[in-house]
C-alpha cells in the first residue's frame, strides 16, 4: 500500500499473471454538502472488506487487483472536480494547483503543503493507461430514482459531464429607503430572475437529461437595509448529451446578458470546469448485470430451500 504525490491511497493484491493490467476498484473519502450519508465512503468500506477476503477465501484472480482511494475528487472546496484522478490522468498537473483556490484564498497548492505533499511533484502521480485494465465502483444513489421506482440497484451505463461557470453581477450599492424603485440597479433582483431563467432551461423539451443548478450566490454588501451591489453565482450544468449540455451553458449566459443588460447592471462569466459526459464500456456493465442476476438467482433459490 502506499500514497502518491497527488494524496491517492492505492493498495494492490497481485494477480497470478504478472504481464497482466490492473483492475481497479475506486472511490474516494470527501463529499459535498447533504450528498447522502455514505456518499463516497460504501465504496471504500466495500474495498476493506473485499480485500482481506480474497485473502481468506485464497481467491485466484489473473490481474492484479488495485484498491484506490482518491484524494480531494469532489472538488467542492477547490471548484474543480476529480483532482486526484485528474492528476493521475495528466489532466491537472503542478502548473494548475496554485490556481484553484478556495473561499478564503487558500490556494490547492498550498492545502497540498499543508497535508505533507509535494505540489512540484504531481507530475509523478501520472499513471500509464497500459497499466490499468478497468475500474469498478460501488456507490449509493444520490437522485432518488431507482428507489422512487422501487428498484434495489441499478448498474451506471453513462456519467454525467458538467460545465461549470461562476456568474458576476454589478449593480450600484445604496440605501433601501432613499432611493427609488426606477433608479435602482439591483443586482439581487437580476440574480433572482436569472436563477428562475437558468431553471426553466432544463424543463424545455428538448433539453431533455439536461440539469442546471444554481447552488451558491454570494451577494455584498448583504445588508438588509441596502440594495445589493453586486451578486456572484455559482453554476452547475449537468447532463449526457455533450452538445445539450454545452448548449445550455452557452444560453445561461446569452440570458443573462440580457437580463443584466435590461436592468442596467454589469455582467461578466468566467468558466471553471467543462467535462463532457463519458458512456461506459458496454462489457464491464453486461458482466456487473450478470453478476447480480447470478446472485439474485442463488438468493431466491437458497429462500425457496428454506420454506417449510
Amino acid at each position: 500500500m502506499w500514497v502518491d504525490a497527488a494524496g491517492n491511497t492505492i493498495a494492490e493484491r497481485s494477480g497470478s499473471d504478472a504481464i497482466l493490467p490492473a483492475i481497479g476498484t475506486v472511490s474516494h473519502v470527501d463529499s459535498v454538502p447533504n450528498g447522502g450519508a455514505f456518499d463516497r465512503i460504501v465504496g471504500v468500506c466495500a474495498a476493506m472488506e473485499v480485500a482481506p477476503l480474497l485473502v481468506e477465501h485464497d481467491v485466484a484472480h489473473r490481474h492484479p487487483i488495485r484498491f484506490v482511494v482518491f484524494a480531494a475528487e469532489e472538488g467542492a472546496r477547490f471548484g474543480q472536480a476529480c483532482t486526484g484522478s485528474r492528476i493521475a490522468a495528466g489532466l491537472t498537473g503542478p502548473g494548475d494547483l496554485p490556481t484553484k483556490q478556495d473561499a478564503d484564498g487558500v490556494s490547492l497548492a498550498d492545502a497540498m503543503t499543508g497535508a505533507g505533499l509535494d505540489p512540484a511533484a504531481v507530475a509523478d502521480a501520472v499513471w500509464r493507461p497500459a497499466d490499468w485494465a478497468a475500474f469498478v465502483e460501488l456507490h449509493i444513489e444520490q437522485g432518488s430514482v431507482l428507489e422512487t421506482d422501487g428498484v434495489r440497484l441499478g448498474v451506471v451505463d453513462s456519467i454525467s459531464g458538467s460545465t461549470r461557470r461562476l456568474l458576476e453581477l454589478s449593480g450600484r450599492a445604496t440605501h433601501s429607503g432613499g432611493t427609488p424603485m426606477h433608479l435602482r440597479a439591483e443586482a439581487m433582483a437580476a440574480a433572482a430572475e436569472l436563477v428562475l431563467a437558468i431553471e426553466s432551461l432544463a424543463g424545455e423539451e428538448h433539453n431533455v437529461g439536461t440539469r442546471t443548478t444554481v447552488g451558491e450566490i454570494d451577494v455584498t454588501p448583504g445588508s438588509s437595509t441596502t440594495i445589493a451591489g453586486h451578486a456572484t453565482l455559482w453554476v452547475d450544468v449537468r447532463g449526457t448529451d455533450a452538445q445539450r449540455q454545452r448548449d445550455t451553458a452557452k444560453e445561461i449566459v446569452r440570458r443573462a446578458e440580457a437580463i443584466c443588460a435590461g436592468r442596467g447592471i454589469g455582467f461578466q462569466r468566467v468558466q471553471l470546469a467543462d467535462t463532457p459526459p463519458v458512456r461506459l464500456p458496454d462489457g464491464i456493465r453486461d458482466e456487473l448485470a450478470a453478476s447480480c442476476r447470478s446472485v439474485l438467482r442463488r438468493a431466491a433459490r437458497a429462500h425457496q430451500w428454506r420454506q417449510p
